[in-house]
């Protein structure tokens, strides 16, 4: 039975959800195995954890091993399936019949998306979780069935930076898009005191370390191996100064938690960094594409931005305490779950293609007849 259907005359939210918990419906969660490291989905599968009897699947493909089996999923009794990042093809997801998909995808794994890759996904009965909000409008533009949410952890749950008579600060190189050289071009004339340097790179990226003579201006210290959770704690907590390290994130936990702390966050001006930094007030964004012209950023006022994204990051908290039990309430919700029919997805692919098409072959015309003058 499902107790999210249930109208009951003078039934708070609340008892509802505890009779839902009381009730758990079989779920598979399927996983990017790269988080058993960093446990950075740990909120999601805890909330659901409370209505849903989860059991984990890890995605190996990405490191040469396996993919989670759709068979498995297609022959068990899970009621539903959850996707975070990683999903099945559409061809795969059709077997997974009387199943209701659930996908969380992240932006910076879906950000070089196609349209028509998208809209394929409108032929089966799928509901999406959006934490980027870009993510969101460019899906409801589709005319997808989706919801977004904003989350923020507990700012209680981390050390509150109160010291700001030096500036110290924390960078974890993990791209080669947001280098150390652009870095210290944004930094480079404001009395660094000190700078820590995670040289722990993400899979299948190579890093270029600071210079002797970088080493001893900014005085830096580099670690080259992951820290256990309370160290990693201990160490980034020392910083006043966040720089976050990744051109695009899914929802970016790292700079999340320095918001969070009250550290002042250097982020590029891309999602998801600028759905939660307002450039001047609560952070500092810049353009990483354009790396001709970086300017040195002005870190005079970095103690009453830190202050400030604090402050914002408890408001967040305080609006994702509810946001969450709308999340489990829209995944709940069986009238949600449609899907567009085929042939009208098939229609619209064939006329995005062929408006590609004519667009270059005019791209290409007006380059002919520019140069030969016609």
């Amino acid at each position: 039975m499902n107790f999210a259907q249930i109208s009951v005359k003078g039934t708070s939210r609340h008892a509802v959800l505890v009779n839902m918990a009381q009730t758990k419906m079989k779920a598979a969660f399927i996983d990017h195995s790269f988080h058993k490291k960093t446990s950075s989905n740990a909120f999601i599968k805890e909330l659901l954890s409370e209505t849903f009897d989860l059991t984990y699947y890890y995605d190996e493909s990405w490191i040469g091993g396996k993919k989670v089996n759709i068979d498995t999923l297609k022959n068990s009794n899970y009621e539903y399936i959850f996707y975070w990042q990683v999903i099945h093809d559409v061809r795969e997801l059709k077997k997974l019949k009387n199943k209701k998909i659930i996908w969380f995808p992240m932006w910076d794994e879906v950000v070089g998306m196609s349209t028509t890759g998208w809209l394929l996904f409108r032929t089966i009965p799928i509901k999406i979780v959006c934490f980027s909000k870009t993510l969101y409008d460019k899906l409801k533009n589709l005319e997808f069935n989706c919801r977004y949410f904003q989350y923020f952890m507990n700012p209680e749950t981390l050390q509150i930076i109160s010291d700001f008579n030096t500036k110290r600060v924390y960078f974890w190189i993990r791209t080669e898009e947001l280098t150390w050289d652009i870095i210290k071009k944004k930094i480079r004339s404001n009395n660094i005191d000190s700078l820590t340097f995670m040289a722990v790179p993400d899979p299948k990226h190579s890093l270029v370390l600071p210079t002797e003579e970088d080493i001893k201006k900014y005085n830096i210290k580099i670690y080259e191996q992951f820290l256990e959770q309370d160290e990693y704690q201990n160490l980034v907590s020392k910083a006043n100064i966040y720089i976050a390290p990744r051109k695009h994130e899914g929802i970016g936990m790292s700079f999340l938690e320095a918001l969070c702390r009250g550290q002042c966050v250097i982020a590029p001006n891309t999602p998801t960094m600028n759905e939660y930094i307002k450039d001047g007030e609560n952070g500092y964004l810049y353009d990483l594409d354009d790396r001709e012209n970086l300017k040195e950023l002005d870190l005079s006022d970095f103690e009453l931005i830190a202050k400030t994204a604090r402050k914002r990051a408890v408001i967040g908290y305080k609006i994702w305490q509810q946001q969450k039990v709308e999340l489990v309430e829209y995944i709940n919700n069986d009238k949600n779950f449609y899907k567009s029919s085929e042939i009208v997805i098939f229609l619209k692919i064939k006329y995005l293609q062929t408006y590609s098409l004519i667009t270059k072959m005019y791209r290409l015309m007006t380059l002919i007849i520019n140069k030969f003058h016609f």
